[in-house]
């Protein structure tokens, strides 16, 4: 798995884009359902025909379309390949994800994109990056509530999850009180579980994890 060129040769006959999103939606089931095994096998056809797609595809809608498939492509390798501990390999997938979806001009992909770089700089233990990332990006993306969309608010709340998590888990509990007031805030904006691409919020999955939160603090202490 060549996360480092994403360059490609491209297809030969015309990709069938909408198909290749279904594939990776169905990947991301898996990766949900503990089912990595059957992830690990997808995933060198899926980046390979991501990028094949891209090449295919030079300009126009089609073109930033190829490339918002494969930011959805890489960050389920990113995802993945941060489950197997392949740190280095996560950050690459992740870091690529992120930069084809501003270059698609798609704020929730990036968006949830970050939200698993972000996990992923959790578990390294990078506490200070984790937290300005999110709550940089949450800032950039804060929906305007009488007018945002579930999908909006749940990426809004994830960030903030995200950096009340590098907070509280680096003795900094008033901040990380001020990022839960955030998420409780996106979760009753949702109000319902709502999924945006490999995550979902909503109000009881912000106070479970705040829950968490809290007993990493007092075992921590």
């Amino acid at each position: 798995m060549d996360l480092t060129d994403l360059g490609g040769e491209a297809a030969e006959e015309e990709p069938n884009l909408r198909r290749f999103r279904r594939t990776v939606q169905d990947g991301a089931v898996l990766y949900h359902s503990d089912s990595y095994n059957s992830v690990a096998s997808q995933l060198p056809g899926l980046l390979r025909d991501a990028n094949s797609a891209v090449a295919y595809y030079d300009s126009g809608e089609e073109h930033r379309q190829a490339v918002l498939a494969r930011a959805e492509a890489l960050q389920l390798a990113g995802r993945y390949l941060k489950q197997v501990r392949q740190y280095d390999l996560a950050y690459t997938a992740l870091a690529g994800a992120i930069t084809d979806a501003r270059r698609a001009d798609d704020e929730l992909t990036g968006a949830s994109g970050v939200i698993g770089m972000c996990w992923l700089l959790l578990r390294q233990g990078r506490l200070d990056e984790a937290e300005q990332l999110a709550s940089q990006t949450a800032d950039v993306i804060e929906p305007r509530l009488s007018r945002a969309t579930p999908d909006e608010c749940a990426a809004w709340g994830w960030l903030a999850l995200r950096a009340a998590a590098a907070a509280g888990r680096n003795n900094r509990p008033d901040e990380a009180r001020h990022y839960h007031r955030v998420a409780s805030t996106a979760a009753s904006a949702v109000g319902r579980e709502t999924e945006v691409l490999f995550e979902t919020v909503d109000p009881v999955l912000v106070r479970v994890e705040w829950g968490k939160l809290i007993g990493v603090r007092q075992g921590s202490g």
